[in-house]
């Protein structure tokens, strides 16, 4: 029995009541297994949980150098609430499978660090998808000095060979979309063909951003707090049936059609300025030769990669006190930041 298998082991009742002279290859040990799981061997991952008074030197150690934001007061409750049911083991292990799919989504109001955890965790898989949300959300990350601020672009563009998504769940604003693209190029990361939007994402058009600021003009004092970048407007025009998708720039005659209403619609409620649709709709074409090259079938795509076994890392915008359904009602974002919004957003079981 090796030394990870021997502190690991169910059966010993060994409390670590003092550091020792072998506190050192202990926090060696710990490091390796937590901080750097091997993905080429069948064994799960395994994490460890230390008691005893030589705890907080030894977490110190082995966590310090990957924890972000608040991570050291979470992973201390959860070594709490492990010893209030294992009491009386030195070490437990809380195990999971290398072959499922990891959802890093937040549990408060955005602003946890999910976009540096998905940067850490993005070497060990195939895939990184976004659901939900549009470039409202602000992930950043700094690589060798360098920083990085993704909007649209889930965080494992940084990786290469890591395909990123953009799924049905998303509104992609495509002047925001190529400028976030555009910026990595200048930094040294080429999108390529690593990056896959779904044909069924609803689109952010200028008008969307008018009626947003409007909106909020409008609730003085009780308004929203939104960032005015059309994300809430877009939605309702998905809800109402009346969205643009990114497929629907292919159809140039239904497109037209599309634009020439909504902008119509809009001019009767913003009356001191008129838009003009040809505008709109000649820029979306312009927009939609573009953006054909990253188009396709998200569903269909994630499927065939998970039945070849390749596994993804979904990541989230805002947190669960911003869903639409299940947070601070009003004063939340315009779709669905939990679980649920995975599944939907993606189109995926």
């Amino acid at each position: 029995m090796n030394a990870l298998d021997s502190l690991t082991s169910r059966t010993s009742p060994k409390t670590l009541a003092e550091p020792g002279p072998d506190e050192a290859a202990l926090a060696k040990i710990l490091t390796a297994a937590c901080a750097a799981p091997d993905h080429g061997k069948l064994k799960p991952w395994r994490f460890l949980v230390i008691r005893g008074d030589a705890r907080a030197r030894l977490w110190r150690q082995a966590y310090g150098f990957v924890l972000i934001g608040d991570g050291q007061e979470l992973l201390e409750r959860e070594m709490r609430a492990v010893e209030e049911n294992h009491g009386c083991r030195a070490v437990t292990t809380v195990e999971y499978s290398r072959d499922m799919n990891i959802v890093v989504l937040g549990a408060q109001f955005g602003d946890e660090g999910k976009g540096k955890i998905v940067d850490l965790m993005t070497p060990r898989f195939s895939w990184v998808a976004r659901y939900q949300g549009g470039h409202n959300a602000g992930h950043t990350v700094y690589v060798n000095g360098k920083k990085f601020v993704l909007h649209l672009i889930p965080s494992g563009i940084l990786h290469d060979g890591v395909l990123c998504i953009i799924g049905n769940g998303v509104v992609v604003d495509p002047q925001a979309l190529f400028k976030e693209i555009d910026e990595l190029a200048g930094l040294g990361i080429d999108v390529g063909d690593r990056l896959l939007i779904s044909d069924k994402a609803h689109l952010i058009l200028p008008y969307h951003r008018e009626l947003d600021v409007l909106s909020e003009a409008r609730r003085g004092e009780r308004k929203i707090g939104t960032t005015s970048r059309g994300i809430g407007p877009a939605y309702e025009d998905k809800i109402g049936r009346r969205g643009i998708r990114v497929c629907d720039l292919v159809d140039t005659k239904a497109l037209a059609d599309e634009v020439r209403e909504n902008v119509h619609a809009r001019n009767q409620i913003i009356k001191d300025s008129t838009l003009d649709w040809k505008q709109v709709y000649d820029q979306l074409l312009d927009y939609g030769a573009r953006m054909r090259r990253w188009t396709g079938d998200v569903s269909l795509a994630l499927a065939n990669a998970m039945r070849k076994g390749e596994r993804g890392l979904i990541e989230g915008a805002q947190g669960a006190m911003l869903d639409i359904d299940h947070g601070t009602y009003p004063y939340v974002t315009s779709s669905n930041a939990t679980i649920g919004g995975a599944c939907t957003g993606l189109g995926v079981p």
